[in-house]
C-alpha cells in the first residue's frame, strides 16, 4: 500500500512538472510569436517607407525627364536667330556744318 502511495505521489509530481513545462513552453512560444509579429510589423513599416521614398524618387526623375524633354523641344523648334548688330534706339540729330547747312 505504501508502494502504491509513493507511485501515485511520483505520478502526481511528474504530472505537475509536465504541466509546468507545458506552461513555460506555451509562454515562450507566445513571447516568440509576439516578437515575430512585432518584427514583421516593423519590416512592413520599413518596406512601406522605402516604397514611398522610391515612388517619390521616381516621380522626381520623371518630372526632370519631362522638363528636359520640354527644353529640348523648345530648343529644336526655336527658329535660329541671326545675330544682328545692335541698333540705336534714338536716331542721332542731323549734323550741321559750320555754315549752318544740314548735312545728311
Amino acid at each position: 500500500m505504501a508502494e502504491k502511495q509513493r507511485l501515485e505521489t511520483a505520478i502526481d509530481e511528474a504530472k505537475q512538472e509536465l504541466e509546468e513545462e507545458r506552461r513555460t513552453q506555451a509562454d515562450s512560444a507566445k513571447r516568440a510569436e509576439e516578437a515575430s509579429a512585432s518584427e514583421m510589423a516593423q519590416e512592413r513599416r520599413e518596406r512601406a517607407a522605402l516604397s514611398m521614398q522610391l515612388t517619390e524618387a521616381l516621380d522626381a526623375l520623371s518630372s526632370k525627364d519631362r522638363t528636359i524633354d520640354e527644353l529640348r523641344r523648345s530648343i529644336s523648334t526655336e527658329p535660329e536667330r541671326v545675330r544682328r548688330p545692335p541698333r540705336q534706339a534714338v536716331q542721332p540729330a542731323p549734323f550741321q556744318s559750320t555754315d549752318g547747312n544740314v548735312l545728311s
